[in-house]
């Protein structure tokens, strides 16, 4: 069987504390992800799971462009997030009500990451929730 390594990192050390009591085959590390502590090209993937509408959009950026640069040239960034859905009165309350203050519709967070491209996108249900999930890779070339 293929073993998969994985960090996971977090700015608050009580949550990279958890993680590392849950999930003791991950490595787990405090650390602000706009100044990541690794080199250039470390990472196959790097993923946000309900992780950008906890952000506002100048940390969201400054993320993403420091994932950029941990990123292999062959690598994905993976993220699913709640988005505002019409006609889904229940979820946008609830969403209303959640620690996340920056749920955005999908041009919101295609906004965020303008320098990676989107290879796949969908969206998928979670409870009462709509969720958008989203592919990206690092452009090749100069981009636009």
């Amino acid at each position: 069987m293929q073993r998969h390594d994985y960090t996971g990192i977090d700015i608050d050390p009580e949550y990279v504390e958890f993680a590392k009591n849950h999930h003791p085959r991950g490595r787990f590390l405090a650390m602000d992800a706009r100044h990541m502590d690794f080199p250039a090209d470390s990472f196959d993937i790097c993923m946000f799971t309900g992780v950008l509408h906890h952000l506002d959009n100048g940390t969201a950026v400054a993320i993403f462009k420091d994932v950029e640069r941990v990123l292999r040239k062959d690598g994905h960034v993976l993220i699913s997030e709640p988005v505002f859905t019409k006609g889904k009165l229940i979820s946008h309350f609830l969403l209303s009500l959640d620690r996340g203050k920056f749920v955005r519709d999908v041009a919101g967070y295609k906004s965020l990451f303008a320098n990676l491209k989107i290879v796949d996108e969908g969206f998928f249900p979670f409870s009462v929730h709509r969720f958008w999930s989203v592919v990206l890779q690092r452009h090749e070339g100069p981009v636009s």
